[in-house]
């Protein structure tokens, strides 16, 4: 039996980055729906020539993103509808709301087949504090705004994003679809309670992961408590956190890894106690989903899944160190209440692993393909 044809259109992510690695977790569900359709990936910028997918094909045209989203967009485009001239796909499915979600409406209006929509960064943000997010700017927020209407179906990452797109009149139906982890990678490691207490961070150094709350809500924790804290993620600030860490005096309790291999964080997650995750925006933020996986406490800003997961993890509102560092040093106290918190968030993670989130789509899709 013929299995039905998938485009997936991104504006990167695949076989990108630091190790090739691209974004796991975006790679991890292609290859989970690979095995199910028979899926080509395009993406609008160039890819490395020497990677080689699993199960999918990928297919990219030779471009860097500072070029023309446009031009990428026509150029693309020619190349998916030669391939669908010679074998028709059944479905278009743009991953995030920029170029790559335009483009996949726009085929499926042309070639009349149902177009799929998932937004999983920056579309529904607006921190008007660091000029991010699509939503600040009314001719980007058109843009989206326009394309989700056209689109068969919007998907987002959490319930946070949903209510975004509410705010501003989005009135169709949103299919939450949290992405799931390899819950036989990220799994729970035998710890000792603390003192002393391991804390992990896991994201680059940029302004919207606001790492400047990250370490002054730990230099309050490190005042009261035996801990120290690991940083992985490669610096886009040029050593501003690491002055910061110098000027609060942690030098001896922060330790900077740089950037890490997705396949190696679960050694970090088996020392750690608890991740700290500290963002001003969020759609979901994976690696809050792969620490609640391990049963590491996830403490952070109420922003993406720690904002769906209030009573799953410790949360606050973004910017606050005082009350970060406040919640984490009474949950800290309480051994009982802090484990009682890490079943709750493993549970969710455990139930919404990487499976769940590939038969959501598998659902979407056959719901949409006539």
């Amino acid at each position: 039996m013929r299995k039905k044809r998938i485009a997936i259109i991104v504006p990167g992510g695949v076989s990108n980055g630091f190790y090739n690695q691209g974004l796991p977790a975006l790679v991890n569900l292609i290859n989970g729906l690979s095995a199910r359709f028979e899926v080509t990936v395009y993406s609008l910028i160039s890819v490395n020539p020497d990677y080689k997918p699993d199960n999918f094909r990928l297919k990219a045209i030779t471009a860097v993103r500072e070029q023309s989203a446009l031009s990428r967009m026509l150029r693309l485009s020619f190349m998916i509808y030669r391939d669908h001239l010679k074998d028709r796909y059944d479905l278009f499915h743009g991953i995030w709301g920029g170029a790559s979600g335009t483009l996949a409406v726009l085929l499926g209006k042309l070639l009349m087949r149902p177009s799929v929509v998932s937004l999983r960064g920056g579309e529904t943000a607006e921190v008007g504090a660091i000029a991010y997010g699509y939503l600040l700017k009314s001719s980007k927020k058109k843009w989206l705004l326009s394309t989700l209407k056209r689109a068969d179906q919007v998907t987002v990452l959490t319930n946070f994003q949903a209510s975004v797109l509410r705010k501003y009149g989005f009135k169709k139906d949103i299919q939450v679809t949290p992405t799931g982890v390899d819950t036989s990678i990220f799994a729970p490691a035998n710890k000792v309670y603390g003192p002393p207490f391991h804390f992990l961070h896991v994201a680059n150094l940029t302004e919207v992961k606001d790492q400047e709350t990250l370490l002054r809500a730990f230099r309050l924790i490190r005042d009261k408590l035996d801990c120290h804290l690991k940083i992985a993620g490669a610096d886009y600030l040029n050593g501003k956190i690491q002055k910061l860490c110098s000027e609060l005096d942690l030098e001896d309790s922060v330790t900077f890894l740089g950037p890490v291999k997705n396949t190696d964080l679960p050694t970090y997650f088996a020392w750690a106690h608890a991740m700290m995750h500290t963002s001003l925006y969020e759609a979901q933020g994976v690696v809050t989903v792969e620490a609640a996986a391990c049963k590491v406490l996830v403490a952070g800003t109420k922003t993406g899944m720690i904002s769906d997961l209030e009573y799953e993890t410790v949360s606050v509102a973004p910017g606050d160190f005082k009350d970060l560092a406040e919640r984490v040093l009474q949950i800290a106290a309480d051994e009982k209440h802090w484990k009682s918190t890490v079943q709750r968030a493993y549970e969710w993670a455990k139930a919404h692993d990487i499976h769940f989130t590939v038969n959501r789509f598998v659902n979407i899709y056959n719901d949409h393909i006539k």
